[in-house]
């Protein structure tokens, strides 16, 4: 991801998840979707999802973990 345009995050007792939405190099609108968890005082990666979209309008404007973020994601 070349410029983040914005981004969400929540958490929950043991984690959270985060979404980044920006653009690409090319100017490719894309969202980054993280799930990570807390062990012994480390955040840690479980998941991640990358989506390329048609365009910004279709980014999401929360949090949501890359589980759910499959469901959704409007490809081009």
């Amino acid at each position: 991801m070349r410029k983040v345009e914005s981004h969400y995050q929540k958490f929950n007792s043991d984690g959270g998840c985060m979404t980044v939405n920006g653009f690409e190099q090319n100017g490719e609108a894309m969202a980054l979707y993280v799930e990570y968890t807390s062990r012994n005082d480390l955040w840690l990666v479980n998941y991640i999802y990358l989506s390329f979209l048609e365009n910004k309008n279709n980014f999401i404007n929360k949090a949501i973990c890359p589980n759910e973020a499959e469901k959704i994601t409007i490809f081009h």
